[in-house]
């Protein structure tokens, strides 16, 4: 290392004839060839993004997963930001509904694989709202004050089992279940204080120009006590439906994708008649995932939503470590 300083200094190294740009670029290299992903299941699965609007964060709608499970014995930690921009506004009769604002969901998730087929996750999550979320229902306000601070959420605990594997390495069914458990305070928006169970069909199937994957999601909506009395309203049992294409650009390295999420407004069935609460919100996410080194990984997706009530744009940020 001692005998290329001559390169910083803009000569070329007489022991090993890099100039300062090729040095650079050598070194890069190096640092490349130490990242690299232990499996193509890890390198191609789908960005875990899910509930893409403000509202839809406060209910137990899962992320997209792989059909295929993690390796018996390992342990992954996922540290992540998914970020919502919205700006919508609809007023019908004595009802209206306003949303100008930004959340931020910061998650922690951890991982473990008991078995080959079987693994175990769960997640906490803490949000912020950065600007105006309000609704009234034939002239009852329907929400509470809106904290802007950042606030605990409710934790999910959920399990994966895949009971069939193909002959490619990332084709497979699984089953995901989980539930979501009240600690945040529904009267902020930090939660919708009930307890959400989901179930999950998991597919996958590893083609050679990359993988698909596609999520569907039934999702039990508890007794909430989201709306201020006397409001009379309740939220829709959601299926949510997600669909994913991933590709290696540079193998066991660097990965790109897409994925469309979308559901039935769990919020369409409140009182008010308010169109834009009853068409799905349908999301779109386009990013890449980057393995600097064997066990770290960097997620970065950003896309539009593409009806009225989905989020302006979606970002999705998330760092992995596995072993």
């Amino acid at each position: 290392m001692g005998r290329c300083l001559r390169a910083f200094k803009g000569k070329s190294c007489r022991m090993c004839g890099l100039s300062l740009p090729a040095f650079l670029l050598a070194a890069l290299a190096a640092t490349a060839a130490r990242g690299e992903a232990r499996d193509k299941a890890e390198m191609l699965a789908p960005f875990r993004a899910g509930g893409n609007d403000a509202l839809h964060n406060l209910i137990a709608i899962p992320g997209m997963e792989s059909a295929v499970t993690q390796k018996k014995g390992t342990v992954r930690v996922d540290v992540g930001t998914e970020i919502n921009a919205n700006s919508f506004d609809e007023i019908s009769g004595l009802s209206g509904f306003n949303e100008d604002s930004t959340t931020f969901e910061t998650r922690a998730r951890l991982l473990w694989a008991p078995l080959n087929y079987l693994d175990l996750s769960g997640e906490m999550s803490a949000t912020s709202y950065s600007g105006d979320v309000g609704a009234i229902f034939e002239n009852q306000q329907a929400f509470g004050r809106v904290e802007g601070d950042l606030e605990l959420s409710d934790p999910v605990l959920s399990a994966r089992f895949q009971f069939w594997g193909g002959r490619r390495e990332v084709t497979g069914l699984a089953l995901r279940s989980g539930a979501k458990f009240v600690l945040g305070d529904e009267s902020d928006l930090h939660s919708s204080g009930a307890v959400d169970y989901f179930v999950s069909l998991l597919g996958s199937l590893d083609l050679d120009w990359g993988v698909w994957h596609l999520n569907i999601n039934y999702t039990f909506v508890g007794e909430e006590d989201l709306f201020l009395p006397p409001v009379d309203a309740n939220l829709e049992n959601p299926v949510s439906l997600g669909i994913s294409y991933m590709f290696e650009v540079i193998e066991n390295r660097l990965a790109a994708g897409g994925q469309l999420f979308a559901y039935p407004n769990a919020f369409r069935n409140l009182p008010g008649s308010l169109e834009g609460l009853d068409g799905p919100p349908i999301s779109l996410l386009a990013g890449l995932r980057w393995f600097p080194r064997e066990r770290f990984a960097f997620e970065l997706a950003v896309g539009p939503g593409l009806s009225k009530d989905a989020s302006d744009v979606s970002v999705f940020i998330n760092l992995i470590y596995q072993r």
